[in-house]
């Protein structure tokens, strides 16, 4: 943007920039602010200049805001930076990706800036102006700028001028909310009002075309407001004009206007002039811009159905022959049964409920739907067409009606649905069993037919509705009374037809799997195999292998058993034909095995072709679609690919922000993956912001003394020592291994990673003995639980013997670090960070021993590699400190100078993640008398 140069005016003092109120227009391109460093002057508003800047500590971009006071009278300079750092306190507060992030808050001499994040894009304003847009790219990009809104309302803030041109959509696709320089909280105190009042005399309280009737009326504004503005902003992107001109009543649509009539009755609610009349919150707006009616997919099946045009005319929709598939469905999912789960659910006083009812009414229409479709086309392909026997006919419906049964349980749980039923209610509605079985013809005639005397087929039927019901409750989370039901099921078992009998033994095995009774279940799982075999039923076979994946693999740590049933099940896979959703399942629990035996690039393997079929074949939405991802985004993390895990997690964030919305305890998840991984490539203040978004979610969800907040706050104190504040860090780790000891044996892995985490950040303070104290507990439980070969035991391994070495015990150093690191090359190879990091320690510890060749070899052999391939700073900056302390003690102090300048130079570029390090650097170098 050009700039008005006679406007530019700083003040120079002993090298850098002293701003004066009368003075705050304009900097220079490299002028320094604290510790930012000016790049361009970007734009400026009622408040504050806005300017690109650089920070080197962090060595990242960021966005200036600077108080713009030249028009302020000298009294209201104060009240000026106080509603300037009022705006940075309420960004503070929102941990969002739809907001931006506020990095820093500074003073110089009297002059208040802001650093916040630094968004490359345009906004809204413009890049609708660029060219015509789709109505549905534009709803999705507002959706993103909604829950941005959303979160500041959760935080207690109302924005008061969302408008297009205070919307970033940033070259990544992402949504960002700006300027907040009038945001107040929703309920605000008399102080606020006075602020508000005397900032009128500056500016507008909002933007007039964008204000809700209740603010041109002089009231302060609140989210109700806020939602006004945005659904008047919607409106303009849609239609190319604001809703109102100068009267009370809407703007007629545009006749040409493609804008389906749902989506503008949702925006026209959001404009009522009564705020009480409009959506309850930003979350129902956002629900209502998501959920439209799906159109019958006629045209679909009239295109899969027809052989010629003469075929065409006898399917019109007035024949009679295999109409009214949908009246089947009355009295389990029809407009009053909706009605009626809508209500339970939204009774639940959870935030997500709504998000909740959203994500199980859209899966239910499709299924619902889907089953109409497919009872259609069966009749017609029958009776209209004459393409199959009236026996395949029989076939298929009764495989549909067995799937009816199925969704009525469904339907009718959750119109009396508990807690434990709603939390799992979109869960249970994407378990329904799949429809494509009952249009497989190889599937439907392979299995053995039921009974041909009544009186069996009565049995057989009555035994299908129980497991309906039974699989229903479990689905629903509902264990005890599935465990009940499945005493009802043992009592139905005694006939002769093998395949429902594996279905039975199947769902026993499932639930005794959910009651983690493992042994049960693998009897149960055992049992339905061999009645599979009998009744040629390979789909129960192939799901019961898959199940003895887990349990072999997962539960009883049995990687051979597991990799045996994995086999017995990719060969049921073949005989099935290979569909979709069963080769789905394969790759997953391949995936899972790789990861639970340490190949981590295996695990990359079939993940990654297990999330593209699912993507492709299954759709966005569907579970496997979200589990295989997670699985990927694991496998690329285990495999040190972390900027594709980053890629990966938040795509697992936005499928589930979408189908759950964007309060559920699995969106925090995800976030929680993404934080994770942000921490990895060195993005530690988003890591925390994104974190302790997911914590908030989490905590409001499922209480503080869940499992999944047990995860989060290792996550978020992990992230707390790589930012320099160990006490912190320790505070979180520490309530982590609390709840995990509260859940679980002591002797499991994750209790042994939460004393590894300890020990790491007691290490960066030097309390050595306490340190080593947690390390030899997580070792001795990974050897017990993992076994002395497994990469995360050779992690704990190798962190001991480096906290022996800092601690100035070398000997006892020596003594864990040569096993571990033969362990590591024989089972990683050397190239492996672990293998790596254990080659450099070891090598630090023969030359305090006096070892001196054999400690600079493996030192060497370690800089090979990493000089070679790269590697993150704290192992370069290792690297390079290890290669100080070789030249040293091979007679080469001016190497020794070089490498540890080099080193102190790379800690320092990390901030607070290297201040131990570096500090430990500074130490070596004086003690050693080497001059920089």
């Amino acid at each position: 943007m050009s700039t008005d140069d006679s406007l530019r005016q700083t003040t120079t003092l002993a090298g850098d920039v002293l701003l004066r109120p009368a003075e705050a227009v304009s900097l220079e391109r490299g002028a320094t602010l604290g510790r930012y460093v000016v790049l361009d002057w970007i734009g400026q508003g009622g408040m504050g200049v806005l300017y690109a800047a650089y920070d080197p500590e962090l060595d990242r971009k960021v966005a200036l805001k600077i108080l713009r006071a030249e028009k302020l009278s000298r009294e209201n300079v104060k009240r000026a930076q106080q509603r300037l750092l009022e705006e940075a306190q309420a960004l503070a507060k929102l941990a969002h990706p739809n907001v931006v992030t506020v990095h820093d808050v500074g003073l110089v001499g009297n002059q208040l800036f802001v650093a916040m994040e630094f968004v490359e894009g345009c906004d809204l304003r413009d890049w609708l102006r660029q060219e015509p847009r789709d109505w549905r790219e534009i709803v999705a990009l507002f959706r993103q700028a909604g829950a941005g809104l959303m979160a500041a309302h959760r935080a207690g803030l109302t924005h008061r001028d969302f408008k297009p041109a205070n919307v970033m959509l940033g070259t990544d696709g992402r949504v960002k909310v700006l300027d907040f320089g009038l945001a107040i909280p929703n309920e605000p105190s008399a102080k606020t009002v006075e602020a508000c009042h005397w900032n009128e005399s500056i500016r507008p309280v909002g933007t007039p075309a964008y204000m809700a009737p209740e603010q041109h009326r002089g009231s302060a504004g609140n989210a109700l407001s806020d939602q006004f503005s945005f659904c008047a902003s919607l409106y303009e992107a849609l239609y190319g004009q604001l809703p109102f001109e100068r009267s009370t009543s809407l703007r007629t649509v545009p006749e040409a206007s493609q804008v389906p009539s749902w989506l503008g009755q949702a925006i026209e609610r959001g404009l009522a002039l009564d705020p009480e009349a409009r959506h309850p919150s930003m979350e129902a707006l956002l629900m209502a811009l998501e959920h439209r009616p799906r159109p019958r997919r006629w045209t679909a099946i009239l295109a899969t159905l027809a052989v010629g045009a003469f075929t065409i005319i006898l399917y019109r929709p007035s024949s009679k022959p295999c109409q009214g598939a949908e009246n089947h469905l009355e009295g389990i999912w029809d407009a009053e049964r909706k009605q009626e789960i809508r209500a339970v659910m939204l009774d639940y006083p959870k935030p997500y409920a709504l998000g909740l009812w959203q994500g199980a009414e859209a899966l239910l229409d499709d299924y619902a739907e889907s089953w109409t479709e497919m009872r259609t086309e069966a009749c017609v392909a029958t009776r209209l067409r004459g393409e199959q026997s009236e026996q395949l006919l029989d076939l298929r419906i009764e495989c549909l009606d067995r799937r009816l049964h199925e969704l009525a349980a469904l339907t009718d749980l959750l119109r009396r649905a508990d807690n434990e039923a709603i939390e799992n209610s979109v869960r249970a509605a994407s378990k329904l069993s799949s429809l494509a079985t009952c249009a497989d013809r190889q599937a439907l005639t392979a299995v053995l037919p039921p009974p041909a005397d009544e009186p069996a087929r009565k049995r057989v039927q009555e035994l299908r509705e129980t497991l309906a019901g039974a699989k229903a409750q479990l689905d629903l989370g509902q264990l005890e009374a599935a465990t009940e039901t499945a005493k009802t099921i043992n009592t139905l078992l005694s006939l002769d037809h093998p395949p429902t009998e594996a279905e039975a033994y199947y769902l026993l095995g499932s639930i005794a799997e959910s009651g983690d009774d493992f042994r049960e279940a693998e009897q149960q799982l055992l049992q339905a195999l061999t009645k599979a075999d009998q009744g040629r039923h390979d789909e129960i076979r192939f799901r019961s292998a898959i199940h003895l994946v887990w349990l072999a693999g997962h539960q009883q740590s049995d990687v051979a058993a597991a990799r045996q049933w994995l086999e017995l099940a990719r060969g049921t896979l073949e005989r099935l034909g290979r569909p979709a959703e069963h080769e789905v399942a394969w790759l997953q629990a391949a995936a899972i095995l790789h990861l639970r035996a340490g190949d981590y690039e295996a695990a990359v393997e079939s993940s990654s072709s297990g999330s593209e079929l699912s993507r492709r074949q299954l759709g966005i939405r569907h579970r496997q679609t979200a589990r295989t991802l997670s699985t990927l985004g694991n496998s690329l993390y285990r495999s040190g690919r972390h900027e594709e895990a980053l890629a990966t997690f938040a795509e697992v964030s936005e499928i589930r922000r979408q189908t759950l919305g964007p309060s559920h305890p699995e969106v925090a998840y995800s976030q929680q993956a993404v934080g994770e991984l942000l921490k990895s490539v060195e993005r530690y203040p988003e890591a925390r912001d994104l974190l302790l978004e997911a914590l908030a979610t989490l905590e409001a969800a499922l209480g503080p003394n869940h499992s999944r907040v047990a995860i989060v706050v290792d996550s978020l104190g992990n992230t707390y020592s790589r930012l320099g504040q160990p006490e912190l860090a320790l505070v979180a780790l520490r309530r982590g291994l609390d709840i995990r000891r509260g859940l679980l044996e002591e002797d499991t892995s994750i209790i042994a990673a939460s004393l590894n985490n300890i020990a790491l950040v007691l290490k960066s303070q030097e309390k050595y003995e306490e340190a080593i104290e947690h390390l030899q507990q997580a070792l001795a439980i990974h050897r017990r639980h993992d076994g002395p070969e497994h990469p995360e035991t050779l992690i704990a391994w190798v962190n001991l013997g480096r906290v022996f070495l800092e601690a100035d015990l070398p000997q006892q150093a020596l003594k864990h670090l040569e096993p571990a690191h033969e362990v590591a090359l024989q089972i990683l190879g050397s190239e492996k960070t672990t293998s790596l990091h254990s080659s450099l320690t070891l090598g630090e510890t023969l030359l305090r021993l006096g070892k001196t060749d054999r400690g600079k070899r493996w030192i060497d052999r370690a800089a090979t590699v990493i000089e070679r391939d790269g590697a993150k700073d704290w192992l370069l900056g290792t690297t390079r400190f290890a290669q100080a302390q070789a030249s040293l003690a091979t007679g080469r102090p001016q190497d020794a100078r070089r490498r540890i300048e080099e080193a102190l130079e790379i800690f320092q570029r990390m901030g607070a993640a290297g201040r131990y390090r570096r500090h430990q650097a500074e130490r070596w170098k004086e003690a050693n008398a080497i001059i920089g």
